[in-house]
């Protein structure tokens, strides 16, 4: 991560102006925080192609989300909608309109290295049965 960058959480109104200067070309960022842990990390390089469609199962889509911009798997689709979740995810999930999506990884570097296609079908249906099973078990912890 280049120096002097400011936190996007530091960013107001950060939702709308993605909305209004959203890639129309393919751009690179830099991964901030640990919430796709391990597949991503902390400092990665993310090759973000802008949404030209449906994302699929599995992919890594860029979206805004409470002032940050997220980078999370996509675990399930609906009419409209994409269920997403951090691949570190112990519950939050998160319903993201397809009109929000700014992108979606299509590739990633860490030290100079291509790491493996970040987009996984079988990297969702663990992330999301390993969701269910965790609020199965909060469940029960609390009747």
């Amino acid at each position: 991560m280049p120096d002097g960058t400011v936190a996007e959480s530091a960013v107001p109104h950060l939702d709308e102006i993605v909305q209004l200067a959203a890639p129309t070309e393919p751009c690179l960022v830099w991964l901030i925080g640990g919430s796709m842990h391990p597949t991503l990390r902390e400092g990665d390089e993310l090759f973000v192609e802008p949404r030209t469609g449906r994302p699929r199962l599995g992919d890594v889509i860029v979206f805004p989300y409470s002032g940050r911009m997220l980078a999370h798997r996509v675990i399930g689709l609906e009419s409209g909608i994409v269920l997403a979740a951090g691949d570190a995810s112990v519950g939050q999930r998160e319903r993201v309109p397809f009109d929000v999506i700014v992108g979606i990884v299509r590739s990633a570097r860490r030290h100079g290295r291509t790491l493996p296609r970040p987009s996984s079908p079988l990297r969702a249906m663990l992330l999301r049965l390993r969701l269910a099973i965790a609020y199965r078990l909060r469940m029960r912890t609390r009747t």
